[in-house]
């Protein structure tokens, strides 16, 4: 795991941000096959 300053997660926080990035429907799309993908392997 690779940390910040503050020790946070780098890999993380660029998520964050790309998601920031998204349309709102676009973001609630991602959000919902993530979804769909866990349900189908059991991590939910």
């Amino acid at each position: 795991m690779v940390t910040g300053g503050l020790g946070f997660d780098v890999k993380i926080l660029r998520k964050i941000i790309s998601l920031r990035k998204m349309e709102d429907q676009e973001r609630e799309e991602v959000d919902q096959l993530l979804e769909l993908y866990k349900a189908a392997l059991g991590m939910v």
